[in-house]
């Protein structure tokens, strides 16, 4: 069977990934066709150009075995523009795949890639952000569809250390807030007790705490429907 795969910086984009293509439904289909399914994640453990090319080298081997028909790289925005990270992945691509030529010229297309003189597999590249900067967790800040007041003081502590001449960057003040609505905001003292277990980014997306019907996931909603207009083997 024909799989699709996404790359993803982290466990928490994989779960994140997971319950977006699973709350899809009939009303967002694009010409009748079924969202995509995701048969597999490989989760690079952070963001390096390294990584990168040991999560693509790996995958290259399995494209040999396996057939894979469509990869997703999904990385996170941060400050970085999108030019910078096209560089980054089409460098990976240069090394993992022996190719002599950038093969990714813009965000959200699928580019043929060889594997050998017979295989080859379509392979797209994805930014999460909002409006052009941020990562998973700006995304789930702005998803967010149930009450935040503990969350939402978080900024007066933010303004307070920073008039201390103190300071914490956007990246850990956005996982804070995102680990304070997820326990504290959309937790029952009962779940908190197993706050590991039961307030962790993996629990959470299984919560109807989030609008994964949201415009700002509309591009990645695209991208991934993209999938399966490449794909011409039917699910089975």
């Amino acid at each position: 069977m024909s799989k699709n795969i996404l790359i993803v910086e982290s466990e928490n984009d994989k779960f994140f990934l997971e319950a977006f293509v699973e709350k899809q439904t009939p009303a967002i289909e694009v010409e009748a066709t079924p969202f995509c399914r995701i048969d597999d994640f490989e989760c690079m453990g952070g963001d390096s150009s390294n990584k990168l090319i040991d999560a693509l080298t790996a995958l290259r081997n399995r494209a040999r075995k396996e057939e894979i028909v469509n990869v997703g790289i999904i990385l996170d925005h941060d400050s970085k523009t999108a030019d910078d990270r096209i560089l980054q992945v089409n460098a990976a691509l240069k090394e993992a795949f022996d190719v002599g030529k950038n093969l990714i010229t813009e965000l959200g297309e699928l580019v043929e890639v060889p594997i050998d003189e017979d295989t080859s597999v379509n392979i797209g590249f994805y930014l999460q952000n909002v409006n052009g900067v941020g990562n998973l967790e700006t995304v789930l800040m702005e998803i967010k569809s149930k009450d935040s007041r503990h969350a939402d003081c978080l900024q007066a502590w933010r303004d307070c250390i920073e008039k201390n001449e103190l300071s914490i960057n956007d990246g850990d003040f956005n996982k804070f807030w995102v680990a304070i609505y997820q326990r504290y905001d959309q937790c029952s003292r009962r779940e908190r007790k197993q706050a590991g277990r039961k307030c962790n980014n993996q629990a959470s997306m299984q919560k109807d705490i989030w609008d994964f019907n949201h415009e700002v996931l509309n591009p990645l909603k695209v991208f991934l429907q993209k999938f399966d207009h490449m794909d011409d083997t039917p699910y089975s």
